[in-house]
């Protein structure tokens, strides 16, 4: 019998924009239970934050790197700057998710730049499991999802500014070209 459909009747739905409805860490614990040992480790691992090896996985990070390399030419051609030593092998977008990026890096809003790039991995995650539903990709595709909500529900005005406050600190006093 599978245990499967059991499980993913259980989970509450995803939306994007929302809050996380579950923590990845407690979600994969209790899946772990009720699944074979290798996919109850792969969901353990990428709720830890690791990338184990997994085909939607795989599909994912390489998309993901085509975005980066994407938005790395777009603001290297906007602050006239060399790209390539920020680029990861050669992947690169559709275009239309090239067009939806280059509308990113023209937004003031950061926030509202960084939610559309997020929604660009959302549905890419969804294409990519569309025929998925009770089975083991589904999950992968679910904590994935997750992955992007808990990401957002960290984010708030005083992290925002104690991330900002961090980052000056680090920043060289006496930067070169700088005058003394």
């Amino acid at each position: 019998m599978s245990f499967y459909p059991f499980l993913v009747a259980q989970l509450p739905l995803l939306f994007f924009d929302s809050r996380a409805p579950v923590s990845m860490q407690a979600l994969a614990r209790y899946a772990a239970e009720w699944l074979p040992a290798e996919e109850g480790d792969t969901l353990l691992r990428l709720a830890a934050g690791e990338w184990p090896d997994h085909p939607v996985i795989r599909d994912y990070r390489q998309f993901d790197v085509g975005l980066r390399n994407q938005l790395a030419l777009l603001r290297g051609t906007r602050m006239n700057r060399d790209p390539e030593p920020y680029l990861l092998g050669s992947e690169r977008p559709d275009h239309v998710t090239r067009q939806v990026l280059a509308d990113c890096v023209k937004d003031e809003n950061r926030e509202h730049a960084e939610r559309m790039i997020d929604s660009l991995r959302w549905k890419f995650i969804e294409d990519r499991t569309v025929m998925d539903s009770f089975n083991f990709t589904f999950l992968v595709a679910y904590f994935l999802k997750l992955r992007i909500l808990e990401r957002w529900s960290q984010l708030d005005e005083q992290r925002g500014l104690e991330l900002l406050q961090a980052a000056l600190e680090e920043r060289p006093k006496d930067p070169v070209g700088t005058p003394s």
